[in-house]
């Protein structure tokens, strides 16, 4: 498996690295969902620090009835024991990684480190200095290496030790990004583009228009838009759309076909196709939603 197949081909894994030798990564994740799906009902797992890099799209998580929005190339961070889930919202469209520590006893090995020198990094995983805090692109990099490497690391000894260096730097990578919790910043001219987009909900306008706007080509302006935001141009106008279309809806004033014209959709049946998939409910549904 290479790292393609995490975000093409495999909707959802779950690796148990404890069958290749590591008990103190009982399990390493990813998802990749096309449209929105149920959400994560409310649990904890003991003994367990929990690391979720959000690589694309967004997601609400909520911590002992905190919560918390996720957006692309955030890192989040649940601790043993912790009650967290998705407080009643869908696991969103996007791309999500995730690995569970489970922190051995003293005087153990963790990924072929003796205690002495394990010491520092477990201390630094057991508390970091935020919950949430933006990460970087080499993460799913390390990450999808990982998972390239699973399946041949019990015939293959250097596949192993690959796994634990990978491992470890990712670690080390989460725990540096993790000392520069100062709050996402945009430039200026994507600050701008999202000024334009939220006045634009009833128009039409391309990416070409926002691209000139800001006087970038449009590889450039996509490229840049989606590094500082974590999601396309085009699909961060559809979120706007919709999340306008939720206020509307629950307004109760006009209809769904109306909104969704209002909106600049084409028609009620696409509108109600690309709600669904953001919101994994109908427009419908939400509407008559308590």
């Amino acid at each position: 498996m290479n790292s393609a197949n995490i975000s093409k081909e495999k909707r959802r894994i779950l690796l148990d690295l404890s069958k290749i030798g590591f008990p103190e990564i009982p399990i390493l994740g990813a998802y990749n969902l096309s449209a929105a799906t149920t959400g994560l009902k409310e649990h904890s797992h003991p003994g367990v620090v929990e690391i979720c890099f959000l690589k694309k799209g967004e997601q609400v998580y909520t911590v002992n009835g905190e919560e918390y929005l996720l957006k692309g190339n955030d890192v989040f961070i649940t601790y043993p024991g912790e009650q967290h889930g998705t407080g009643g919202n869908p696991e969103g469209k996007g791309t999500l990684y995730w690995v569970q520590i489970k922190i051995p006893p003293p005087k153990n090995t963790f990924l072929g480190l003796t205690q002495k020198d394990s010491a520092p990094l477990l201390q630094k995983l057991e508390k970091f200095p935020a919950r949430h805090f933006h990460g970087i692109q080499q993460l799913q990099v390390l990450f999808e290496s990982v998972v390239g490497r699973y399946e041949g690391a019990c015939s293959d000894p250097l596949a192993k030790l690959s796994i634990a260096a990978a491992l470890l730097e990712w670690l080390l990578m989460v725990i540096e990004c993790s000392s520069h919790t100062e709050e996402r910043r945009l430039s200026r001219d994507i600050e701008q583009t999202i000024e334009l987009m939220n006045q634009d909900l009833e128009e039409s306008r391309s990416m070409d228009d926002y691209a000139a706007a800001i006087h970038l080509s449009t590889s450039r302006f996509k490229a840049k838009f989606k590094e500082q935001t974590g999601v396309p141009p085009g699909e961060y106008c559809l979120r706007c759309k919709i999340e306008d279309a939720k206020l509307r809806l629950k307004s109760k004033k006009g209809s769904i076909t109306d909104i969704a014209y209002e909106l600049g959709f084409s028609s009620s049946q696409y509108f109600s196709t690309t709600f669904k998939r953001f919101e994994n409910i109908s427009p419908k549904e939400y509407r008559n939603k308590e």
